[in-house]
Parts: structure tokens; C-alpha cells; sequence
């Protein structure tokens, strides 16, 4: 029951971070919207729609989680409806917006600007000076994340004689192991190596989104990409916590499940798990969302040049309102369409050989423990 709980617990913050999503993007649903067409009726009603599809799937998805209790693989399988429920909500939303531009030419006659920062100079205005750093890469959290697993991992070497010959690998919904293995550096450290891994995937792109330059592509103008480099950074940071998070309970896990003197603990690791992901979830929102109100009372009274010109529609080149793809366009990294953070200019070969790299990480991380 503990479990079905908590995985109901998991499925409200997600189904809460997804109904929130608009409020984070820039653009309603991923659409391009002049400024005087978002308070259109199609556009209000269009998040509306939205919303109240996601949150009917969440709570329905929760009720089922509660309801299959007893079968626990049953319990964790609502999450997913969620998250294609939501997928599905997006798509059928969103098009209400679109048909309703498209009908009313809301881009005809409409003057655009693009603007664009062309020295690492920050700005004179002290009130913004702060806001203009360049995006951080969350050391404390990393280092945090590598120094936990470490620690498991030592206490673990500690331990080793006392390890017996066969260790469980795996437990059922009633934390009793129904599978079991010969003693290993593979077995034993499997959740070390899962944790390097991660970190290492993580730190990847951290690294990757400090060190290159990322071009907006939704909202153009120096707000907007001042609004962008802000989010940037605070989801650079809140990624970095969402990690540690996850770590943390999965060094109590490696150790619990190893060392036969702290079995009783590997209960509190499990249930940890869920608990502190959900827990880095609502404290990724919550920190996104402050950054945003920061940038914007600091921004508030601060006049532009393009002060009042729309970002040009570029809706073309975003796949199911998404997903970057312009082969024209030399920029490699680009803004979230829909949500925040960073994405990708999926035509291009850096993003091309990202994916690929993370893909080999993911697999050799789960893959390495098997092999020793």
C-alpha cells in the first residue's frame, strides 16, 4: 500500500508540473503568438483545455494506482498514461490555436524583430548586471552526488567479507528477494555503477549547456533571451539538486542491499527513491518559476529598442510544436519550445552525436555491472 501511495503521490506532481507547463513556455502551447493575440479566446481556451485534459488523466491515473494496490508493477504503469495522456492533450490543444491563426492571419502585417547580443559585455542597468551572468554549472550538487556514491561504495569495500557467497538482486512488492546472483564487483557495486553513470550523463549536459551557445529561437527579443539565459541557469542548477536527489537514495540502497547488517534499511531506500524524485520534481519547478518572477521584477520598468515588436512565426521548423529542425539555421543549440531549458537543432550533426553518446552511456552504465 506504501508503495501505491506513493506512486499516486508521483503521479499528482507530475501531472501538477504538466498542467503547469504553459505558464513556464514562452509561447502558449508552442505556438507563435503575437502579443496582442494571446489573450485571445482561442488561446485562453486552448490552455484550458489543456489543462483540465491533463489534470482528468492524472486524477484517473491516480485512482487507478490506489485502486491496484496489491499489484504493484500495476500501480507504477498509470504514470506512464500520464505522461502520453499529456502528450496527447498537448497535441489536440494546441491545434485549436493554430487553426485560429491560420483563419485570422493573426501574422499578416505584424512587425517582427530579432535581437541578438553580440559581446559578452553585460548590461550598464545594475538592476539587471546580475541577471545577465552567464549559466552555471551546478558543482555542488555534482560533486555532492559523486561524494555520496563514493562513501556507499567504500563502506560496501569495508563490508566485502562479510558478503555472502550469494547476494539477492532483485525484491518483490513485499521487499523479500525472489532473485539472487554469485557474489561480484558487478553485483555487488551494480548501483555504484548506475550512479556513475547518471552522473556522468548529467555533468555531460551541464557541461554542454555552459559551454555553448544557446540561440533563442521562440522569443527573440532582449527580454526574451534575457527571461531565456535566467531559466537556463536556474534549470541548470534545480537538475542539478533533481540528481543529488536521486543519488541519495540509491547510495542508502547499495550499501542496504549489500551489507546483510543494514538489510532491515533497504525498505526506507526504496520508498526514499520515490519520495526524493518527487521532491526534486516539485523543487525543479519551484526554482524555475522563481528565477522567472526575478527576471521579470527586475525586468519590469526596463525599456528596449524592440520593446512591443513580435519574435517572427517560426512554427515551420518545430516538429509537433517541439522539436527544433532547421537545416538552415547554423545555431546547434535553441530554447525549449514548450517547458524550459534547452534543446536542440535536430538537424544538425552535434545534436546528431549527443544523442548517441548519452545512448552509449545509458546502455554502458547498465550494461558494465553484467559484464563483471
Amino acid at each position: 500500500m506504501i508503495f501505491a501511495l506513493s506512486m499516486a503521490a508521483v503521479i499528482l506532481a507530475v501531472t501538477w508540473a504538466l498542467a503547469a507547463a504553459p505558464a513556464i513556455a514562452v509561447l502558449p502551447l508552442g505556438v507563435s503568438v503575437p502579443h496582442d493575440k494571446r489573450a485571445e479566446p482561442a488561446v485562453t481556451d486552448a490552455i484550458k483545455h489543456y489543462r483540465c485534459l491533463v489534470w482528468a488523466i492524472g486524477i484517473a491515473a491516480t485512482l487507478i494506482s490506489v485502486a491496484t494496490w496489491k499489484w504493484p508493477a500495476i500501480a507504477a504503469l498509470p504514470s506512464l498514461i500520464v505522461i502520453f495522456g499529456a502528450l496527447f492533450a498537448y497535441v489536440k490543444s494546441r491545434r485549436r490555436i493554430i487553426e485560429a491563426k491560420a483563419a485570422g492571419g493573426w501574422y499578416d502585417d505584424v512587425e517582427t524583430a530579432i535581437s541578438a547580443q553580440i559581446t559578452a559585455t553585460p548590461l550598464n542597468n545594475s538592476a539587471l548586471a546580475d541577471l545577465t551572468a552567464q549559466v552555471r554549472f551546478p558543482w555542488i550538487w555534482v560533486l555532492g552526488s559523486l561524494l555520496i556514491t563514493a562513501a556507499s561504495a567504500g563502506i560496501v569495500a569495508q563490508g566485502w567479507d562479510t558478503i555472502p557467497e550469494t547476494i539477492p538482486t532483485h525484491w518483490g512488492a513485499s521487499m523479500q528477494p525472489d532473485a539472487w546472483s554469485d557474489k561480484g564487483i558487478g553485483t555487488v557495486f551494480g548501483l555504484t555503477f548506475v550512479n556513475l553513470g547518471m552522473i556522468a550523463v548529467f555533468a555531460l549536459i551541464f557541461w554542454f549547456v555552459c559551454t555553448s551557445s544557446v540561440h533563442s529561437r521562440s522569443d527573440r527579443s532582449i527580454k526574451g533571451q534575457l527571461r531565456n539565459r535566467a531559466v537556463m541557469d536556474a534549470t541548470n542548477q534545480a537538475t542539478g539538486f533533481l540528481l543529488f536527489a536521486i543519488c541519495l537514495p540509491m547510495s542508502q540502497i547499495q550499501v542496504a542491499s549489500a551489507l546483510p547488517r543494514y538489510a532491515g534499511w533497504l525498505p526506507v531506500g526504496f520508498i526514499g527513491v520515490i519520495v526524493m524524485s518527487l521532491v526534486g520534481v516539485i523543487a525543479l519547478i519551484m526554482m524555475i518559476l522563481r528565477a522567472q518572477t526575478r527576471i521579470d521584477d527586475a525586468l519590469r520598468g526596463v525599456n528596449f529598442p524592440d520593446d512591443g515588436k513580435d519574435s517572427p512565426d517560426n512554427d515551420e521548423f518545430y516538429k509537433w510544436g517541439m522539436f527544433y529542425y532547421n537545416p538552415d539555421d547554423p545555431a546547434v543549440m535553441v530554447d525549449k519550445r514548450f517547458g524550459a531549458g534547452v534543446d536542440f537543432n535536430y538537424a544538425r550533426w552535434q545534436a546528431k552525436v549527443f544523442m548517441a553518446v548519452i545512448l552509449l552511456l545509458l546502455i554502458g552504465s547498465v550494461a558494465l555491472p553484467i559484464l563483471l
